[in-house]
């Protein structure tokens, strides 16, 4: 059996609030951000990890042992053309900002990483911002 996703794709950008890197940062304050596409590619992704948790993301360098599959099995496939990155409008752009809270129930030292802020999606540009050196 076979399902093929599709749908909107969007760019998810996720800003985690982390330690800073460097020593003399005056400001306790530091972030770590990932982008990754989202809405339906996501959807696609998370139904490959629901089949197989043991699948590692294409993204890293491991690889999960292969199992054999029996004929029956559920092909997941992305019924579209992978979007670039960068070629996405702004309005299919999401942000959304993480920090580490206590795990629940409440184990000692654990955290867990949790949306403590969403932006949303990106729109148009106020004339009313300045950019600076970089707008108009």
């Amino acid at each position: 059996m076979k399902a093929v996703i599709v749908g909107g794709v969007t760019l998810d950008h996720h800003v985690y609030e982390v330690e800073p890197l460097s020593l003399p940062a005056k400001s306790k304050r530091g972030f770590h951000a990932v982008r990754e596409l989202g809405g339906a590619h996501l959807i696609k992704c998370l139904l490959e990890r629901l089949q197989d948790p043991n699948a590692t993301d294409a993204s890293t360098n491991e690889e999960a042992a292969p199992d054999p599959q029996p004929s029956d099995e559920l092909q997941i496939e992305f019924g579209l053309a992978t979007p670039d990155l960068l070629s996405l409008p702004t309005n299919h752009h999401g942000l959304a900002v993480f920090r580490p809270y206590d795990a629940v129930p409440k184990e000692r030292h654990v955290k867990v990483w949790r949306v403590s802020k969403l932006l949303g999606f990106g729109g148009q540009v106020p004339r009313q911002v300045d950019h600076g050196c970089f707008g108009e």
